[in-house]
């Protein structure tokens, strides 16, 4: 009798599940929607199904930004069941590519963290060309423009309704005639003479769409004085002690065709220098010890140019105080050098 229970037990148990649980199941994980404009909203359904054989709880679906709303039908599938998932973004505000992530936890041990994709990509009203504008390396009395072209998507109707800039170093103004069809254009052209340095400012185009609003074009300019030197000042530590070796590179600025002749410093220093490219020259100074001489006479090279005959590379002490004023043919970054 024990054993004919015991096949019973065995038969039963064999019937069954070895683990009851929920699966979840997700046909699509990733929605790519196109392109659309900035005007309206993007929206995709998604369904989760429940494959197992205990009812799937949604615990919990967040979104990964507050333009993004999900709606879910109900929050617990029975076995067999499905649910949907509305995932909708706001694409007002938006440009470029879009990627936006919805999270749904659950109880099913495959699919505790689920992640929900909506891709696509929202094309401005207003087309901007180009996005920046960098003069580069220019001399104090460059005169060079750059331009900026507004195009409407579509072949939209392009309306500026004000504009202005931020930064002294260059004029913007608007060309062409307002009442003409088709793109908007704008020059940016540089105001000399210009102060040695990095200058960087603004472009501000208000359109009168108010959904585009207000665009923003950074604008820049490395202004060289007759010659580049860079870095401009050189930085050693008296805690530090030691002799150090640094370089500087002197590149063509209003003078183009440059010749470094020779290099020095106070006793002690040596210098060596070769051609860095087709214009430009690499000085190694070398036996550079941080004492105050070295702070106060700084380095000097040597220029084949009646214009500029030398340039001087003044040398911070740190732990001595500012050295003795100096002069540089051409505005720079104070740094350190390139070190061996």
């Amino acid at each position: 009798m024990r054993v004919g229970w015991l096949v019973l037990l065995v038969i039963a148990m064999a019937g069954m599940p070895a683990w009851a649980a929920p699966r979840a199941a997700v046909q699509e994980r990733a929605h790519h929607f196109g392109e659309k404009s900035p005007r309206g909203k993007a929206a995709h359904t998604f369904r989760l199904r429940n494959d197992g054989d205990e009812p799937l709880v949604i615990r919990d679906v967040s979104a990964s930004c507050g333009c993004t709303i999900a709606d879910l039908s109900h929050d617990r599938i029975p076995p067999g069941d499905s649910a949907k998932l509305t995932a909708e973004v706001d694409l007002s505000g938006q440009s470029g590519l879009l990627e936006k992530r919805i999270t749904v936890k659950t109880n099913a041990p495959n699919g505790k963290e689920i992640e929900l994709w909506l891709r696509g990509r929202v094309k401005p009203r207003v087309e901007v060309s180009p996005k920046r504008v960098h003069f580069g390396r220019v001399g104090r009395n460059a005169e060079k423009s750059r331009g900026i072209t507004l195009s409407g998507r579509a072949g939209e109707a392009v309306s500026v309704k004000a504009f202005h800039k931020h930064g002294d170093f260059f004029e913007l103004r608007r060309v062409g005639s307002k009442r003409a069809k088709g793109p908007v254009r704008f020059e940016v052209a540089l105001l000399p003479p210009l102060e040695e340095g990095r200058s960087k400012g603004k472009a501000h185009i208000e359109m009168a769409d108010e959904e585009v609003g207000m665009l923003t074009i950074p604008v820049s300019a490395y202004v060289a004085g007759a010659v580049g030197v860079s870095p401009e000042r050189l930085v050693l530590s008296a805690e530090e002690g030691g002799v150090a070796t640094r370089h500087v590179i002197v590149s063509p600025g209003e003078i183009e065709d440059i010749e470094v002749t020779g290099a020095s410093g106070p006793d002690g220093v040596e210098a060596a220098w070769r051609k860095l490219g087709e214009t430009a020259y690499r000085v190694r100074f070398s036996g550079l010890e941080p004492t105050r001489e070295l702070a106060e006479r700084g380095l000097t090279i040597d220029l084949a140019s009646e214009r500029v005959p030398k340039v001087e590379v003044p040398v911070r002490v740190k732990g001595l105080g500012e050295p003795a004023a100096g002069r540089s043919a051409a505005g720079g970054a104070e740094g350190e050098g390139s070190a061996e």
